[in-house]
């Protein structure tokens, strides 16, 4: 399936001889998919997932607790609807704390750490412990991934 994108892609450029561009936007696209940290900041990472881990523990335990809040300063009649919101809240996050930190592979740390600082898990201040070539990179797409928000 890519490699039909990435032929009508080719043919689009070429057809309008834009064969310099076409080669530089696979460089780029190579660079993009294909960061891989080094043996030192995949021990950088696993460390910052388990720091990121917690502060996402920790917010999602004050999330439940404040439902259970409500709960306790309406007390409604039927309990039901009270339930299922946790019940929704729980489920919805152990999903998401088990796509992001369950199973990951050293090839999905890059992803897994600009994923963390877009929704702000961690900041660029933990990035303090990796190579300056890591933060370098993580930055840059980081750069662009918030470009690619707007």
């Amino acid at each position: 399936m890519l490699n039909v994108f990435f032929t009508k892609i080719k043919n689009l450029f070429v057809d309008f001889e834009l064969d310099r561009i076409y080669h530089t936007f696979l460089s780029l696209w190579d660079q993009l998919i294909n960061m891989d940290f080094s043996k030192a900041d995949n021990k950088v990472a696993r460390k910052l997932f388990e720091v990121a881990l917690q502060r996402e523990l920790i917010k999602g335990m004050h999330e439940f607790a404040e439902v259970l809040d409500q709960w306790k300063t309406q007390q409604p009649e039927d309990n039901r609807d009270d339930y299922y919101k946790i019940f929704t809240a729980l489920k919805d996050f152990d999903k998401h704390i088990a796509r992001r930190y369950d199973g990951l592979k050293n090839s999905w740390f890059f992803d897994t750490v600009i994923a963390m600082l877009l929704d702000k898990t961690i900041t660029q201040a933990d990035l303090e412990d990796f190579s300056e070539e890591a933060k370098t990179e993580i930055l840059r797409i980081l750069k662009f991934r918030e470009n690619d928000r707007l």
